[in-house]
């Protein structure tokens, strides 16, 4: 074997196939998407960032608390009677400046860490349409439930 041939033995065994670095969707932009598409969708990117963190216990534990926080969510406004009057947007504030708080609590330095160590984060193109997706997600879903109350 000549010597070209071995160098090329020799980089071929060393090379390695990486994954992409993780991307990470920023506290903002996150709270404009829950605003957008409920707090599923918040629970969907904080769990992304989670998994992005390398804590899957925490985004398993995200998925639990989303879960639960919708069905009281939902459980909520459907238990106000129609004679109280609450503008259709104030549920959307409450539960999107909720996200906000926690996800600064609970990602916040490592959001900050992660942007300062050059990590990319996700679009507000990506975000948007997460939120406008999840939104129409949601909406099929209480269309179905509802049609189901009423058979």
């Amino acid at each position: 074997m000549n010597a070209d041939e071995q160098q090329f033995y020799n980089s071929e065994s060393t090379l390695e196939i990486s994954k992409p670095a993780p991307k990470i969707y920023k506290t903002k932009p996150i709270q404009v998407a829950t605003f957008l598409g409920g707090p599923l969708v918040a629970g969907y990117l904080i769990a992304e960032n989670f998994k992005a963190f390398n804590e899957r216990q925490n985004a398993r534990k995200t998925w639990l608390y989303t879960i639960i926080a919708t069905v009281l969510i939902c459980s909520t406004i459907f238990l106000i009677p129609d004679t109280v009057k609450i503008p259709d947007v104030v549920f959307p504030i409450i539960y999107s400046w909720i996200t906000y708080y926690i996800v600064k609590h609970y990602q916040g330095a490592q959001i900050d860490a992660s942007i300062n160590e050059g990590v990319q984060i996700y679009s507000w193109w990506r975000v948007v349409g997460i939120g406008l997706l999840g939104c129409a997600i949601t909406v099929a879903i209480l269309l179905i439930l509802i049609s189901f109350a009423n058979i």
